[in-house]
């Protein structure tokens, strides 16, 4: 995990919130760092609603960092999702006003990557994107039923988010 500590403020925008995580703009808001490249960046932390044991939300976390992982080594696929850099450690979350909320997440359960521009959809059934998903899940990336893309002019696939190496039940 990297070791660069993380506060997550009011002057921070969240993206989106989905089933396990949020996802934070960090472009000015990490501190201490000695390499930090001004690339636009996003963190998502996992949720800590309640609504999901731990040990599953972790499952799901390691999951999609092994995703990130697989793809970011393959030269045709990597282009397809945002460059990822790793795990990262956040000391805590700050509302807009002000009030520490970090007990609604786990805060080593977080990971940075590039924030992308644009509207991510549900990822329609189109060929071209179907295409791509099936080199996903011909590398081990079998969980792709819930990604969103952001597609281009001509309907093809610019970036894709949201998939795992395997899906976890929530209740067995």
């Amino acid at each position: 995990m990297m070791s660069k500590k993380i506060i997550l403020d009011s002057q921070d925008y969240i993206f989106q919130q989905g089933a396990y995580g949020r996802v934070f703009c960090t472009k000015m808001t990490l501190e201490n760092i000695d390499n930090y490249d001004e690339e636009a960046r996003a963190i998502k932390v996992f949720l800590n609603l309640g609504d999901k044991p731990e040990e599953h939300v972790k499952k799901v976390f390691e999951s999609e960092v092994k995703a990130y992982m697989t793809l970011s080594k393959n030269e045709n696929l990597k282009r397809y999702i945002p460059k990822f850099h790793g795990k990262v450690l956040v000391e805590k979350i700050i509302d807009i006003n002000g009030n520490d909320i970090s007990d609604l997440f786990f805060l080593d359960l977080a990971f940075e990557m590039e924030y992308i521009e644009g509207n991510f959809v549900k990822y329609g059934r189109n060929y071209d994107t179907c295409n791509v998903l099936k080199s996903f899940i011909d590398i081990g990336v079998h969980d792709v039923k819930d990604c969103s893309v952001i597609l281009n002019n001509k309907n093809k696939p610019t970036k894709i988010i949201d998939f795992v190496m395997e899906e976890f039940e929530l209740y067995n």
